[in-house]
């Protein structure tokens, strides 16, 4: 006898509950942007091994800012790997890892966790309501579709509020297993997803060559011997000081009205070798005078350092080397990019602000300004007094 729709529910939920976590082949497809990896799960554990990775938006940032950590093309060389407090990137092509803080596992979607994450299905009964959908056969398996919406769009519970980031959802469950073989999510209003999707467009999910309870090892990663570690973290400008080897330009750029606020750095560093990378935000003081054709809008300075090109910097210096306009400054050859024109093939697009790049090198370090709101003199004048 088949069981009601609330009995298969319950029997799904429980069955979720019941594992200690599960391996698959997962696919994220949304609009133009897909990606495929194998994940393998048991919470707080999760390990992200990719096999594929499209995302559009990405170029465009990648044009536009260049702080696209990891490309398209570097992300299926990646494994990823959260316990719970950080996470290990570790790129195989180049036989490097990078230990980040808290939550770090590439995604098109930053601000939603995609890959390996079912946890919601704990809490369908109670957070859901349901309705039958259409059987259908996936991946060779026999499934049973549930509708669902979330019974309250938000909800306070005075030191904790829930808020669902989809107005409905379908879940295709293995008719057998209970496992979800894909999920299709619709944002709701306001939703983050909104501004990265086209319009109506929903995000599908789906799972194939399913294991419950993946070996430990699949979940952990400790880097080899043989391996480059960096640490990635946040320190304070003092503690910059006592990783790079020659001062930063910081009291030139407070001469000029520009401050960091908080006065703090992020640094991608491996302490064996000394090497790495130093990224600074500075912000315009309000009394500088506008230098650019958005007078309400503060100039922002992003000022990079590095004596070892990981990455996103190595990129960075190609396309400026490729596409930048070479100046002379203090006897050093100075390529500026303008990374708007480059974005939007050199077209006026209303709002968008004016975004150059520098890039110099001095005695084996590698040197990367950028200004928002700046234009090429303006950018020019901040340069000036930084290259000796």
């Amino acid at each position: 006898m088949e069981q009601s729709l609330r009995e298969f529910v319950i029997a799904a939920q429980s069955a979720y509950i019941a594992g200690s976590g599960f391996s698959a082949v997962q696919t994220v497809e949304a609009g133009d942007t897909r990606m495929t990896a194998s994940v393998s799960v048991d919470h707080p554990f999760v390990s992200v091994e990719y096999q594929s990775y499209a995302d559009p938006f990405s170029k465009l940032q990648e044009l536009l800012l260049g702080n696209v950590e990891y490309s398209a093309d570097d992300i299926p060389n990646l494994r990823a790997v959260y316990d719970g407090k950080t996470t290990w990137i570790h790129d195989r092509s180049r036989d490097i890892a990078v230990r980040h803080a808290g939550w770090h596992v590439p995604s098109p979607f930053p601000s939603l966790r995609t890959l390996g994450e079912l946890r919601f299905l704990t809490q369908l009964t109670s957070d859901f309501l349901f309705a039958e959908g259409t059987p259908e056969s996936l991946h060779g398996r026999q499934g049973r579709e549930v509708h669902l919406k979330p019974r309250f769009p938000s909800e306070s519970q005075l030191l904790r509020e829930l808020r669902f980031p989809f107005r409905k959802a379908s879940i295709l469950f293995d008719a057998e297993t209970y496992f979800p073989l894909r999920i299709v999510a619709h944002p709701a209003e306001g939703s983050s997803w909104t501004m990265l999707l086209p319009p109506d467009s929903p995000v599908v999910l789906t799972y194939r060559d399913v294991h419950r309870n993946p070996p430990e090892a699949r979940l952990r990663y400790v880097p080899s011997e043989d391996t480059r570690q960096f640490i990635a973290r946040t320190v304070s400008i003092a503690d910059v000081a006592e990783l790079w080897p020659v001062p930063l330009p910081l009291d030139a750029l407070r001469e000029l009205g520009y401050h960091v606020p908080g006065e703090r750095a992020h640094v991608v560093w491996d302490s064996a070798a000394g090497q790495g990378q130093v990224t600074l935000e500075f912000q315009a003081a309000p009394d500088v005078s506008p230098q650019s054709d958005a007078p309400d809008e503060p100039a922002r300075l992003i000022l990079r350092a590095s004596n070892f090109l990981l990455h996103n910097l190595g990129r960075r210096k190609a396309n400026i080397s490729e596409h930048g306009i070479v100046h002379e400054i203090r006897s050093h050859r100075v390529r500026i990019l303008d990374r708007s024109s480059l974005a939007t093939n050199g077209n006026d697009v209303p709002g968008l602000p004016e975004i150059r790049e520098a890039f110099w090198e001095t005695d084996g370090l590698f040197w990367f300004l950028l200004g928002e709101r700046l234009d090429e003199s303006s950018l020019l004048e901040i340069l000036s007094p930084l290259i000796e």
